[in-house]
């Protein structure tokens, strides 16, 4: 779901248009660029297939993963999908070996074309520590079919492997520089939040203090509509005193 104030940024939309048409993009950056907002519009604006999967901490379990990529790929199926789950060849392995679960991903993922789809992976950071997670996860991007691409949101560099990706140019990554807000961006979002017609030292002095932040932007945007415009330039203008702008947000994350 988008935010509810939210502003299209076409050039990043086309960035990730050109990005995706390799196996694997990256989306990474700190807390509060709009990773995932960025993603969301993105497949709602094209008519590819799209599966989507929230990484949470239990997905540090390599099984707990592979049943929610499983459901992923199942849905992105022709409908031949091969029979049995992650679950059933655990127990006909007796075993809990990543390279089952692989294989048996695997085997799902031919069945996703021959139509490009596109898996998303977000908030990857929860299982960057893990080795079987990044194990899985990195066996599964690189040996998956090419109809079959990735999209890996994070705050963290991935850990899995990406050196026969990178040689072959599959990989593509946009990062903080790319998802910070422009100047006219910036502008545009806080005149659209409330702050219509703020004088163009407003909105440089807020673009200067949250370097393009678009999280740090939208608080100073909430400022704007209860404080006023004068005394919210007070403020980003002492340091010490924008600074807990954001105290709450970076206490929070």
């Amino acid at each position: 779901m988008l935010p509810r104030m939210y502003v299209s940024r076409p050039r990043l939309l086309e960035s990730l248009s050109q990005a995706t048409q390799c196996k694997l993009t990256i989306v990474c950056a700190d807390a509060g660029y709009g990773k995932t907002s960025l993603v969301t519009e993105f497949t709602r604006s094209t008519s590819l297939r799209s599966e989507w999967h929230q990484l949470t901490r239990s997905d540090r379990d390599a099984v707990r993963l592979a049943e929610g990529l499983e459901g992923c790929l199942r849905r992105l199926a022709n409908g031949s999908e091969p029979a049995g789950t992650v679950g059933t060849r655990l127990r006909r392995a007796k075993a809990r070996d990543v390279h089952i679960l692989t294989d048996f991903l695997l085997t799902l993922a031919d069945h996703t074309g021959p139509e490009v789809a596109y898996l998303i992976l977000d908030d990857y950071q929860k299982v960057d520590q893990e080795a079987d997670a990044n194990l899985l996860l990195g066996s599964l991007i690189e040996n998956s079919p090419p109809c079959l691409r990735f999209v890996v949101l994070s705050r963290s560099v991935p850990r899995f492997s990406l050196g026969k990706l990178k040689a072959r140019q599959e990989v593509c990554t946009i990062e903080e520089d790319a998802l910070s807000f422009t100047v006219d961006e910036t502008a545009q979002f806080l005149n659209c939040s409330g702050g219509s017609g703020l004088e163009d030292g407003t909105v440089a002095l807020a673009q200067e203090r949250t370097e393009g932040w678009p999280a740090g932007i939208a608080m100073v945007s909430q400022s704007l509509r209860f404080g006023g415009q004068d005394k919210v330039m007070t403020v980003l203008a002492d340091p010490a005193a924008s600074a807990w702008l954001v105290y709450d947000y970076l206490a929070e994350e």
